[in-house]
């Protein structure tokens, strides 16, 4: 779907007590505003889960135990259609961040959080006012992290079915074939 930066989908409750997340998103933005593409949290009013900060550029904020957030390194924004890749891995107490399957950031995150948990997509899940402006083609969201192979195969199928196989790095297994 598009959305114009007023609008966005909010999920009913997806997963309860949930730890470890990754979050595929195959998007375009439309205009640098610096707003939200997706948010995970159990609240209208609490902080995220785990969150793609478009603030200043695209990279994962987690909330630790003391409900601040956390944040890996930014990729940068442009106007470019791309496979973003978000994750929270509990076993690790890591975020990771990559872009197109590559140009990976990682951030020490602490603490496991529990509740019930909704996903918003085109904003942040609290207020409108923090919408994305562009497009959303597809939202794969997995309840835990995935093997390697099992990571880069799920970003080569978003990059192939989106015409998007070129922005993958020149190593990555898919590059040249889909999977």
């Amino acid at each position: 779907p598009y959305f114009d930066g007023s609008d966005g989908i909010y999920s009913g409750i997806f997963s309860s007590n949930l730890e470890s997340i990754e979050v595929y998103i195959a998007f375009q933005a439309n205009v640098l505003t610096n707003k939200q593409l997706f948010d995970v949290r159990s609240t209208a009013s609490g902080t995220p889960l785990l969150d793609d900060s478009a603030r200043d550029g695209f990279r994962t904020r987690r909330r630790n135990d003391s409900a601040t957030l956390v944040s890996t390194g930014q990729q940068t924004q442009d106007l470019n259609a791309h496979i973003g890749y978000y994750a929270y891995d509990a076993g690790a107490d890591l975020m990771l961040n990559r872009l197109d399957g590559q140009n990976e950031l990682t951030g020490a995150s602490s603490g496991t959080t529990t509740g019930d948990f909704h996903i918003a997509i085109g904003n942040n899940g609290s207020s409108i006012a923090t919408g994305f402006n562009g497009w959303v083609c597809e939202v794969i969201v997995l309840s835990s992290i995935s093997s390697t192979d099992i990571r880069q195969k799920i970003e080569a199928y978003l990059a192939w079915k989106w015409s998007l196989e070129a922005n993958l790095d020149s190593s990555h297994p898919y590059k040249s074939v889909a999977p």
